[in-house]
C-alpha cells in the first residue's frame, strides 16, 4: 500500500485533497484514485493531513502514548495543528479541525519563520523578530488550550528541534495575563520532523487494516 502525509484539508473517505497548502496543484484532486490508476493496479492508499499524521505518530509511539486529550502544534514554514480528544483523532465535519495556523492572532503577523534565525539571537533585531513570532504562537496555543482543555500541548515540526524554542514559548505563555489558570504542560514531540512519515504508516495500518 501507499500512505501519504501532506498539508491541507484532506478528505480521508474519498482520498481527496480539498486543499493542499503550498501544494496548490494537488487541490481538489482524488489523489488515492489517481495513484492507483497511474500504477495500473488496485493498490490500497491512505492520504492524511500532515499534522494529523504527526499526532498519530505521537499517540502510537511518541510522547502521547498514555494521553487521551492532547493538542499537537507543528512549526515549519507555517503553523499546523491536530487534536486528539477522548483518545480519537478529531478531523471535523469538513476535515479542517485544529487548523491552528488559520487562527487570527494578529492581522499583520507573518505565517512562518526561518529556523536559521535561532542561530542569530545575539542580534537584537533578530531576537525581536523571533520573540514577536513566538508570541503569536503562544497566543494560538492559549486560545486552543482555553477551548479544548488538553492534558498536554506537543510541539512538532522542524523548528521544534531548536533547543531555545520551548523555553521561549513557555516565557511567552507566562506573559499572557490569563495563562496561569489554564496552564498546561508544553512538550516537544518525540518524533520531530519524522512524525509525518511515521504517522502516515500508523494511520494506514489502522484505517486500511492491511497486514504488515
Amino acid at each position: 500500500g501507499i500512505a501519504i502525509s501532506m498539508p491541507g484539508f484532506i478528505d480521508t473517505k474519498t482520498q481527496t485533497a480539498r486543499t493542499a497548502g503550498a501544494l496548490k496543484f494537488l487541490a481538489k484532486q482524488q489523489i488515492g484514485v489517481e495513484l492507483a490508476a497511474r500504477l495500473g493496479q488496485d493498490i490500497p492508499t491512505w492520504l492524511e493531513n500532515d499534522a494529523n499524521c504527526a499526532a498519530m505518530a505521537e499517540k502510537m509511539s511518541g510522547n502521547a502514548q498514555k494521553i487521551d486529550d492532547f493538542v499537537l502544534v507543528t512549526l515549519d514554514t507555517g503553523m499546523g495543528g491536530a487534536l486528539f480528544l477522548d483518545g480519537k483523532l478529531r478531523r471535523g465535519k469538513d476535515w479542517r479541525a485544529a487548523e491552528i495556523g488559520q487562527m487570527i492572532v494578529n492581522y499583520e503577523a507573518g505565517e512562518g519563520l526561518p529556523s536559521t534565525l535561532f542561530q542569530r539571537l545575539d542580534d537584537p533585531r533578530v531576537r525581536a523578530i523571533v520573540e514577536r513570532w513566538v508570541h503569536y504562537i503562544a497566543v494560538g496555543i492559549f486560545n486552543t488550550v482555553a477551548t479544548v482543555d488538553p492534558e498536554v500541548v506537543l510541539i512538532g515540526g522542524s523548528i521544534s528541534r531548536e533547543p531555545l524554542l520551548l523555553p521561549m514559548i513557555e516565557d511567552a505563555l507566562d506573559s499572557i495575563r490569563d495563562w496561569k489558570p489554564f496552564k498546561t504542560a508544553i512538550k516537544r514531540c518525540r518524533h520531530s520532523g519524522n512524525a509525518g512519515l511515521i504517522g502516515a504508516y500508523y494511520a494506514f495500518m489502522e484505517e486500511v487494516g492491511v497486514n504488515a
